[in-house]
């Protein structure tokens, strides 16, 4: 019984595939190359947003505190310093009474840009 089992496994490995009349099999050694894709619809870009301020949010930012904000406005860089100024922006606008309660940060830090001439608005 031993003998016959050990056969037949070998049988099973072996076995030719069938196929229906016209069907040709595949090539063992063809790589399928061929992909599917599907439409991305992004439907907040297609959204008129001129007439609002850009802001950090908009832009995919990381939100600043006021220390962060403060420390942005001390920077060399013009592109961080607009970032810095427009989340300065944002600040007042949004959170009125959390711009109001640290001004004696805010203001030397404004106070050193009015001074130097090289910054872009």
């Amino acid at each position: 019984m031993g003998k016959n089992k050990k056969k037949s496994r070998q049988h099973s490995d072996f076995i030719k595939p069938n196929r229906k009349p016209g069907k040709v099999l595949k090539k063992t050694n063809v790589t399928d190359t061929t992909f599917k894709t599907k439409k991305i619809e992004l439907f907040h870009q297609l959204e008129d947003n001129s007439n609002l301020p850009p802001t950090a949010a908009d832009k995919h930012l990381p939100r600043l505190n006021v220390q962060e904000i403060c420390q942005n406005l001390n920077h060399f860089q013009e592109s961080v310093l607009k970032r810095a100024l427009e989340a300065l922006l944002e600040l007042n606008t949004k959170s009125n009474e959390v711009f109001n309660e640290n001004l004696n940060r805010i203001i030397p830090a404004v106070g050193r840009l009015l001074a130097w001439d090289n910054v872009c608005y």
